[in-house]
Order: structure tokens, then sequence, then C-alpha cells
């Protein structure tokens, strides 16, 4: 009888599989490119770099980034998306990402910042039960260590999807804050709404998300941080809150959509200008 895929045994067995890959791919791996115990922590392994080049995509056609803008990666990993931006952004811009896994960034801070020194990485110490049970921070209390008004564009790719209420309402407050006015946000949700929970019902084998009473849906009680769902109105509701009003919603086909734009539901927002 095979062991369940969650076994410790099954675990350690795809991790050796994983080094000894690595080992074997090391030789002809380029300098950009991370290891593969890394690029699988950030999702479909065998996808990776074009993923990261279709994030990119979307900033620039949704977001009209420019190259030399200033661009927070909330999330960043092992570089998925600075990669391929490193190809984009000019000396007159920069990027800066920040990701609570201590080996991604310390292979971006190797690796990518000393061949693009307008390349910035930072560690954020926050406990996540599904990312870092070692962390000691809250989400719901981090504050992002750059300065008000600073960046042009902030991304959040399968961010908040990981992330309960407090989290992601202490977040959206630190994006409106380091955001310039006139500042422009694309982040990734599962979005509930009506359409998502009708085809969600008819797609067994896609992603079910527990109504858990609590401001949030989840696939896991026990686990929730590793798959969370908003509904529409809450996601609109923080966004107007915290003066980043959504100003277009692509919706994704984690639900089972046969007409969609990428996986999870994107949402852009624009930072509100107050006028005096």
């Amino acid at each position: 009888m095979p062991l369940p895929d969650d076994s410790p045994v099954v675990r350690v067995a795809r991790r050796a599989k994983r080094e000894l890959l690595d080992l074997v791919e090391a030789p002809t791996r380029g300098t950009l490119v991370p290891p593969r115990r890394l690029r699988v922590q950030v999702g479909n392994e065998s996808e990776f770099f074009e993923e990261g080049k279709k994030t990119v995509r979307f900033l620039v056609s949704l977001l009209k980034l420019k190259p030399e803008e200033n661009i927070l990666d909330v999330g960043c990993g092992c570089g998925r998306v600075a990669v391929p931006l490193t190809k984009y952004i000019n000396e007159k811009g920069a990027y800066f990402g920040f990701d609570i896994n201590e080996k991604c960034i310390r292979w971006c801070t190797q690796n990518i910042s000393p061949k693009f020194p307008n390349f910035n990485f930072k560690l954020a110490d926050i406990y996540n039960k599904n990312y870092n049970v070692r962390g000691k921070g809250k989400g719901s209390e981090y504050k992002f260590p750059y300065a008000d008004d600073f960046f042009d564009v902030a991304f959040l790719s399968s961010v908040f999807t990981h992330m309960l209420p407090p989290d992601v309402e202490n977040y959206l407050s630190e994006i409106s804050r380091v955001l310039r006015p006139s500042g422009r946000c694309l982040i990734t949700y599962f979005i509930i709404n009506e359409e998502s929970q009708r085809l969600n019902a008819l797609q067994p084998s896609q992603k079910r998300f527990k109504d858990l009473k609590q401001g949030h849906f989840a696939q896991n009680e026990l686990n929730p941080e590793a798959a969370i769902a908003y509904r529409e109105e809450t996601i609109k509701t923080l966004h107007e809150k915290y003066k980043l009003p959504i100003k277009k919603i692509y919706y994704g086909n984690w639900c089972g959509r046969e007409k969609f734009t990428a996986y999870q539901d994107m949402v852009v927002s624009h930072k509100n200008v107050i006028k005096c």
C-alpha cells in the first residue's frame, strides 16, 4: 500500500531527490537560476521561469510599469519575478523584495544583488503556520521596512492566498503607506463570489473552500494558511478602507472558469489621491 504524499518518509524521499537533481543540474545551471529545492517552494517548479515572465507582462500591461520606476515585490521568494525584471528595470529604477523564507532571501542577495545593485532583498521574520513556523513576528504587526510614498508599483503574487484576515488588513495598510499618490498595485486572491461558488461546486477536482465563519474561507481547517479565500465584498471593503480602490478584477480559472486571465484572481488597485 503506497504511503500518503504528506507522510514524513515521502517528504524526506522527495527532498533527497530534489537535492540530488540540484547536484546534477548545478554545472549547467545559470547564475540567475535558483536551485530546484528553492524553485519548488514557490509553485510549480516546471513552470517557474514562464510564470515569472508572465507576471512581468502583467505588470507592464495592467499597471503600466516603467523601467525607471520603483517596484515592491511582497513575498518575492527566490526571485521568480525579480530575475526577469532585471532585463526590464533600468539603472534609474529600483526593485525591492521581501519574503519570510530565509533561504530564498539568502540566495537572492548572493546571486542577484551583486550583479544588479538596484535590486534589494530583505528577510521578514514573520510566523506562518504553512511556510515559516519558526517566525517570531506577526503579519498583523509587521511594518514594511520602507519609507512613506516610496514606490510607484507594488505587487503580491500568491501571498494573500496564504494569509489570515488581520495579516491581510495590516499589509494593505502598509502597501497604501509606501505607495506614492496614484501608485498602482496588483494583488492575487482566491475570490469567493456567486460565480466562483457555482463553478467550484461543479469541479470536484479543483480547490474547494469552506467558510470558517471568521471572515475567510479555507481548504484545511487545521492549516488554513495553506490556501485561503475571501468574499469579493470583503476585499472591496478593505481596499476602500486603505485608499486602494479596485480599478479592475481579472478573474482566474482556479474555480473552473473557461474564460480567464490567470490561475488566481488578479486585483488591480490605484492609491487614492486626496485633494485638499
